[in-house]
Order: structure tokens, then C-alpha cells, then sequence
């Protein structure tokens, strides 16, 4: 199992998906890390060690980078993001075990997040 490296990072403002606006930054969020809902109107990192029923909680991406207790908005399904390069087109991407990481094998009981559109683009699945 190995950890998608960030390397381009950024939304595709052509192809969002569900938006979450009025969530507060719970910790530092990085530009494209994966979130998910950790308290009332708060997100933190997703990891694959956060479940619900074997499943790992999470509602989207980052599109910039966020500090603790700023306004967050994330962006979720059929959401296109500029990820990283050498990405292999259909791959399926799932939650790291690593906070705000996505990796390229799934926890058992986990489903995928993400899908490789090309070398350098997902889209958000889930």
C-alpha cells in the first residue's frame, strides 16, 4: 500500500461536484488532503482508522490550504481535482491510514474515494 504523493494540487473549477460550505477548519488542512466531518460543523484529516462500520468517514478534498478554526469549504463527489503525476488512468484510490492522504490500496471493508481520470487527475467517487 503506498501514499498518492500531492504533487500538483488543485480543483478543476469545470468539474465540481457537492460543495460543504460553513465548516470550520478542526486542524491545519492542506490543499487536496481528504476530509471528513469530525464534529459539529468541523473537519478534520480522514484516516482509514476513523470508520463507520469498516468504512473510512469522508466527504471530499481540500481545494486550499486551511489553518485550525478557519471557515472550510470541501468539495465531494464528482469533484475533478489536479492530484499528482504517474497515476495509472482507472485507478481506484481509497483513505490512508497516513491523515489527509489517499493511498492506492483500500483497507478491507473499505471503498474507494477516488478514481485516476489520467497521470495527474481524479475525480472524487464517494
Amino acid at each position: 500500500m503506498a501514499d498518492i504523493t500531492i504533487i500538483s494540487g488543485g480543483l478543476d473549477t469545470n468539474n465540481v461536484g457537492l460543495r460543504y460550505n460553513a465548516m470550520i477548519a478542526a486542524e491545519d488542512i492542506l490543499a487536496c488532503e481528504a476530509v471528513y466531518i469530525s464534529g459539529a460543523n468541523s473537519v478534520s484529516k480522514a484516516s482509514n482508522s476513523v470508520t463507520t462500520n469498516g468504512e473510512s468517514k469522508f466527504i471530499g478534498l481540500a481545494p486550499k490550504d486551511y489553518r485550525a478554526g478557519e471557515p472550510v469549504t470541501v468539495f465531494g463527489n464528482g469533484s475533478r481535482f489536479k492530484y499528482s503525476i504517474g497515476m495509472t488512468p482507472g485507478e481506484y484510490l481509497y483513505v490512508s491510514s497516513t491523515a489527509g492522504k489517499l493511498t492506492d490500496e483500500g483497507a478491507v471493508g473499505d471503498r474507494p474515494v477516488a478514481i485516476a481520470l489520467n497521470s495527474t487527475d481524479i475525480q472524487i467517487i464517494r
